[in-house]
């Protein structure tokens, strides 16, 4: 049974000029040290683009809890990684993982994709089996 849905468009430039304004206190805040570990570093528009998928990803799944980051919701309680060909997995912390287990949730599907350098947009399903 699909719980809930949400999606989300994010602007790489939004995020790439976070990215240079407040360095690794924003990435700090928005990613988990495993996806910290999986980011980009030589290319700085790639690093954006990485990351802008990622927020994008958790914006998505916020909004598929219904609450948005509040009630204690960070995003960098909610990660996304990645292995080389495979499919993103969503893994939740803290307070975004007490949300899903009260909603019953036992699987987070994600899928995101980068357009031209321009945006990257996300759909996060929560599903209860």
């Amino acid at each position: 049974m699909i719980l809930g849905i949400g999606t989300d468009i994010v602007t790489i430039a939004r995020i790439e000029q976070s990215i240079e304004r407040f360095g690794d206190s924003f990435l700090q805040k928005i990613l988990t040290p495993s996806e910290q570990a999986q980011m980009p570093t030589k290319n700085k528009k790639r690093q954006a683009e990485w990351v802008a998928g990622r927020f994008a990803c958790k914006e998505a799944c916020v909004k598929a809890f219904g609450t948005g980051f509040s009630g204690g919701i960070a995003p960098n309680q909610i990660e996304i990684l990645r292995d080389e060909g495979k499919a993103p997995v969503m893994k939740l912390f803290a307070k975004a993982k007490e949300k899903a287990d009260s909603l019953g949730v036992t699987h987070c599907f994600v899928s995101y994709a980068h357009e031209q350098k321009n945006a990257a947009i996300a759909f996060v399903t929560l599903v209860k089996q």
